[in-house]
């Protein structure tokens, strides 16, 4: 697990510091899983790690070897997704 903390204002950076671990992972056939703590969590989990009072976790990135494959998902038609001005 890798726990992800920044200066107080700057998660941002934080997430995409995240998204850079998560591709590295996943290069080295790794899995990832981020776990995000709101309120009262986020304050125990800050606690726990002993941060400065001036830092705040982003998230915990949870890293390991998959345990099974994930199914493959269907395209949607190209265009579908997109819209102008309306739904």
């Amino acid at each position: 697990m890798v726990a992800v903390c920044v200066a107080s204002g700057q998660a941002a950076s934080g997430w995409l510091c995240i998204e850079n671990i998560a591709l590295a992972a996943v290069a080295e056939g790794l899995g990832t899983c981020i776990v995000s703590y709101w309120d009262e969590g986020k304050k125990q989990v800050e606690t726990l790690l002993g941060l400065p009072q001036d830092y705040e976790l982003v998230c915990v990135l949870k890293i390991g070897v998959p345990g099974e494959e994930g199914a493959p998902r269907k395209r949607r038609p190209e265009g579908s997704w997109l819209h102008r001005n309306k739904f």
